[in-house]
C-alpha cells in the first residue's frame, strides 16, 4: 500500500497499530509503502521489496525507534518489525 501523503504522525499510528512501514530515499524521490503483517501476501511482498533494497540495490535496512529515529541495523527481513528506513550506500567520488 502506497502511503505518501500520510503525515510523520500518522506513519507512527499505523505502526502502533500493528503495520509494517518502509521508508526509502531511491531515484524516484522518497518511497513510503506500508503492509499488514497479519495478511500473508502483503508480508511476501514486503519480503521482496526487503530484498530488493538490500540485496539488489545495496541499501542498509535499519528500524526506526520508538522516538522516530534511526535505530538499529536489520540484517534480515522481520514482518513485526514496526517502521524501517532504507539508506542508499555511500558513493565515494
Amino acid at each position: 500500500m502506497d502511503i505518501q501523503g500520510m503525515t510523520n504522525e500518522q506513519i507512527r499510528d499505523a505502526v502502533v497499530g500493528g503495520k509494517l512501514v518502509f521508508e526509502c530515499m531511491d531515484t524516484s524521490g522518497d518511497k513510503k509503502s506500508m503492509w499488514d503483517p497479519t495478511v500473508n501476501l502483503e508480508v511476501e511482498e514486503a519480503r521482496r521489496e526487503f530484498e530488493k533494497y538490500t540485496k539488489e540495490h545495496k541499501y542498509k535496512a535499519f528500524r526506526v525507534n520508538a522516538s522516530g529515529e534511526k535505530g538499529e541495523p536489520m540484517m534480515a527481513f522481520e514482518p513485526g518489525a514496526g517502521r524501517v528506513i532504507f539508506v542508499p550506500p555511500l558513493q565515494g567520488g
